[in-house]
C-alpha cells in the first residue's frame, strides 16, 4: 500500500503544481468566458519552467512527507485524522523549502502563489486519497485480507486488552483468530465480548496453530512454565509462526513511568499526571469555544426538550445534582430530567444499568438514547466546573464506594470531570456497570491526555450520538 500511496502522491503533486499555475495565470479564461472583471498579473506566463521543476518539486515534496510521518502505519482511533496532520505538516514544509529554492536559485520559477495554491489543491487531494486507500485496506483487513493471523495464549485481563487493540486496530494488519488457556475468563471485556473465541486449552496449543494456520503467537499469561515456553518458541520457529511475549507489568511501563538510562544504565521514572499551567490554559479555550459554538447550534433542541419534558411529567424540566469534580471538589451539574421526580427516593443513589429502567419517563428514554439529556452541562462547562471531555463526574456515595473496591479511581479527580470521555466512546452506558474496565479508560484518558486526543474523542462522540450507540 505504500507503493500505492507513494505513486498517488507524487501524480497529486504535479496536478497541484498545474493547477497553482492555472489559479495563478489561467483564470482570466474563465473570467473572459463568464464576462467576470478579474484583474489578472502577467496572463502570458508561460508553463514550461514549471514543467521542467516537476521532478525536483516532486522529491523535495515526498522527503518532506516521509520525515512528517505520512508513510508510516496508521492506526487506531481517526487513524484518518492523524493522517491529514501529517498531510499538512509533510506539505507546508516542502511548499516552504521550494519557496526558499526560488531565492536561491534564479532558474526556478519565481510566482509564490503558485506554489501556495498548489499546496493547498495539494493537502486537499492527497488528504482525499489517503483517506480513501485508509478506508480501502481497512476494509480488505476487516475481511482477512492481507492480514497475520494473531492467536493470543492466555485470556486474563492482559490478553483481553491485547485483543481489545488489534480489534480496534484492523490497519494495524492482524486479525484476532482466538485465545487459547486452560479455562475460560470469569469476566469478558465488553469491547471483545463479540469476538471472544476460546480454541483449547494450553496442551493443544501447537495442534491449533497447525489448524488455524496461525502467523503470529502472543503469550500474555504468566501461569506457565518456562520449559513450556521454550518447547512453544521451538515449535514456532520450526513452522516459521512468530512468536512475542509480552511482560506482565506491560500496563505499568506504557503508562505511568517513562524508561531512560544514565550512560547505559536503566532508569524508570514515575511520571507527573498533574498538567501544567500552559495545558490548563490550552484546554480551557477549547472548552470554552466548543460549549459556546454547541449551545448556539443545540438551542432549539434544548428548548423543545425543556417543552415537552414539562408537559408530559410532573417536576422541573432540569434538575441539580451533587457531583465531585477535579480536587474532590463538590459542584451541582445540570442535566434533563429523564426520570420520574424522587425516583431515587426508595432505592437510594443507583446506577441505570437497563433500557427498561421503569424510573425512566417516555421522553426521557429518548432523551437519554439521544444523550440530548446531558447538554445542559454545557453550561457547568462555561462555569469552570467541568471540561467538554475527562472522566464522567460521580457522586461521592459512589466515589467512596468504588475507590476502596477499585485501587487507582482517586487518579479521576486530578482533571475535571468531562460530559464525554475515552470511557464514553468504548461503549457508554454499557461500562456503568464495569467500573474497573471504565476505569482502566479513564486513566488511560488521564495519562496520555492532549488537545488532539480531546478533539478525536469529541468527533467519534458525535458520531456515536449520531448512531445513537449503546446510550440508555
Amino acid at each position: 500500500m505504500t507503493l500505492v500511496k507513494l505513486f498517488g502522491d507524487i501524480v497529486i503533486i504535479n496536478l497541484g503544481l498545474l493547477f497553482g499555475y492555472a489559479i495563478k495565470f489561467k483564470l482570466y479564461l474563465l473570467s473572459s468566458y463568464f464576462n467576470i472583471n478579474i484583474q489578472i498579473e502577467n496572463p502570458a506566463a508561460q508553463i514550461e519552467p514549471y514543467l521542467s521543476i516537476m521532478f525536483v518539486y516532486s522529491l523535495l515534496i515526498v522527503f518532506t512527507l516521509y520525515f512528517a510521518g505520512v508513510y508510516k502505519m496508521r492506526y487506531g482511533i481517526f487513524a484518518e485524522f492523524d493522517e491529514i496532520i501529517k498531510i499538512i505538516k509533510g506539505i507546508s514544509i516542502g511548499v516552504i523549502e521550494v519557496m526558499a529554492f526560488t531565492f536561491i536559485y534564479k532558474s526556478f520559477p519565481g510566482s509564490r502563489f503558485v506554489l501556495l495554491y498548489s499546496g493547498l489543491f495539494t493537502i486537499f487531494l492527497m488528504s482525499c486519497y489517503h483517506i480513501f486507500i485508509l478506508q480501502l485496506q481497512n476494509y480488505f483487513r476487516t475481511k482477512g485480507l492481507g492480514s497475520q493471523k494473531v492467536m493470543i495464549v492466555g485470556s486474563d485481563e492482559m490478553g483481553q486488552s491485547v485483543a481489545e487493540r488489534i480489534i480496534k486496530n484492523p490497519s494495524a494488519g492482524f486479525h484476532l483468530v482466538g485465545f487459547v488457556d486452560n479455562k475460560n475468563p470469569e469476566k469478558i471485556s465488553y469491547n471483545i465480548s463479540k469476538y471472544f473465541n476460546y480454541l483449547g486449552n494450553l496442551d493443544e496449543l501447537v495442534n491449533i496453530i497447525k489448524q488455524k494456520r496461525i502467523n503470529k503467537v502472543i503469550v500474555t499469561t504468566t501461569d506457565v512454565a518456562r520449559e513450556d515456553l521454550e518447547q512453544w518458541y521451538q515449535k514456532c520457529e520450526e513452522l516459521n509462526v512468530e512468536f512475542q511475549i509480552i511482560p506482565d507489568y506491560l500496563e505499568l511501563i506504557s503508562t505511568t513511568v517513562s524508561i531512560s538510562d544514565i550512560d547505559g544504565i536503566p532508569i524508570i521514572t514515575i511520571r507527573n499526571l498533574k498538567r501544567s499551567w500552559i495545558e490548563n490554559v490550552y484546554k480551557r479555550i477549547l472548552d470554552i469555544s466548543i460549549a459556546l459554538f454547541m449551545v448556539l447550534l443545540v438551542s432549539p433542541v434544548m428548548l423543545l426538550t425543556y417543552i415537552m419534558i414539562r408537559i408530559t411529567s410532573k417536576g422541573p424540566a432540569v434538575f441539580e445534582q451533587e457531583r465531585v469534580g477535579k480536587n474532590s471538589k463538590s459542584f451541582k451539574m445540570y442535566k434533563f430530567r429523564s426520570m420520574m421526580v424522587d425516583a431515587e427516593t426508595g432505592s437510594g443513589p443507583k446506577i441505570v444499568v437497563d433500557r427498561d429502567d421503569d424510573r425512566v419517563t417516555a421522553v426521557g428514554k429518548i432523551i437519554r438514547k439521544l444523550s440530548i439529556d446531558e447538554l445542559p452541562q454545557l453550561i457547568n462547562v462555561l462555569k469552570g466546573d467541568m471540561s467538554i471531555v475527562g472522566p464522567r463526574p460521580e457522586r461521592e456515595h459512589f466515589i467512596k464506594k468504588f475507590d476502596n473496591e477499585y485501587p487507582g479511581f482517586s487518579k479521576r479527580l486530578l482533571v475535571k470531570p468531562g460530559i464525554t470521555g475515552w470511557a464514553q466512546i468504548n461503549g457508554r452506558a454499557a461500562l456503568s456497570s464495569r467500573v474497573e474496565e471504565k476505569l482502566r479508560y479513564d486513566l488511560y484518558y488521564i495519562e496520555n491526555w492532549s488537545i488532539l486526543f480531546d478533539i478525536k474523542i469529541v468527533i467519534k462522540t458525535v458520531l456515536k450520538v449520531i448512531f445513537a450507540k449503546e446510550a440508555y
